[in-house]
């Protein structure tokens, strides 16, 4: 991947979708991820691993690296110039293999943001995107599991970078 990509997961309420992410972050061979909100660590309040974590990180979060972000504003703060893309749920939005197309050579860092389970990406991020990537779906659900979309938004991002 030619951009510098870090994954913010943006309250993402379930340690087990955490852990998922960071398993398939690393099994990508990516390692950049910022914890936003109220996103669970890989560690608890004492600063210990947590075994939920490891359930289905599976050692991944060794290999990840991360840090947490209390607020939308720090956040920012500390990338004021990198690109913002949100993995979101939009049908008037081109599919995600589509918007990529044309960022294949691009050295400039991107700001992956990956909302909760159940509102998506704030309006915060969103009125700051400068691409929203969607997912088409043919069935009658109104999204994916995080894991699953996220997962489907690194291959292509990786595949993309690829070709």
């Amino acid at each position: 991947m030619l951009m510098k990509l870090i994954v913010v997961l943006e309250n993402i309420r379930s340690v087990y979708n955490v852990g998922s992410i960071f398993r398939t972050m690393e099994g990508f061979g990516h390692g950049d991820v910022i914890l936003l909100g109220i996103t669970p660590t890989p560690l608890d309040k004492r600063g210990l691993k947590r075994s939920d974590f490891f359930k289905t990180a599976l050692g991944a979060e060794d290999r990840i690296n991360w840090k947490f972000v209390a607020t939308n504003e720090e956040l920012r703060t500390l990338y004021p110039e990198a690109k913002v893309w949100c993995l979101e749920r939009k049908d008037e939005i081109d599919p995600i293999w589509e918007t990529l197309t044309t960022e294949k050579n691009s050295d400039e860092t991107v700001l992956l943001i990956v909302g909760s389970e159940i509102d998506g990406v704030s309006d915060y991020w969103t009125s700051q995107a400068d691409k929203i990537l969607t997912i088409p779906m043919i069935g009658e659900k109104e999204s994916f599991n995080v894991t699953i979309a996220f997962g489907i938004a690194l291959y292509e991002l990786v595949r993309g970078s690829k070709q």
